[in-house]
């Protein structure tokens, strides 16, 4: 689980209060974006990404990119639109 921080803050549009959460399901090949707002404390997933390998790394690049390092060794790069709630896979 890592806490996904925004370098410019113009690119979120979230309230003070909330923070992003990405959290990994080794099991389940899953990687589950969660934006927290630990005022109110409610959560709201964002991002149910299906990875194609087991991720056991969670790296955060910039702003939009997420590395995703699997147990065989490979790195997916997801590419996360907090705008427009759209991913793709790099």
């Amino acid at each position: 689980m890592i806490e996904f921080v925004f370098k410019n803050s113009k690119n979120s549009n979230l309230l003070p209060s909330a923070t992003i959460i990405i959290i990994s399901s080794y099991n389940e090949q899953h990687v589950i974006v969660a934006v927290v707002d630990l005022k109110s404390r409610k959560k709201n997933i964002r991002f149910n990404l299906k990875t194609k390998r087991k991720p056991n790394f969670l790296f955060q690049v910039d702003d939009f990119n997420l590395l995703v390092g699997t147990e065989e060794g490979f790195i997916e790069q997801w590419e996360l639109d907090f705008q427009t709630n759209q991913n793709s896979l790099k």
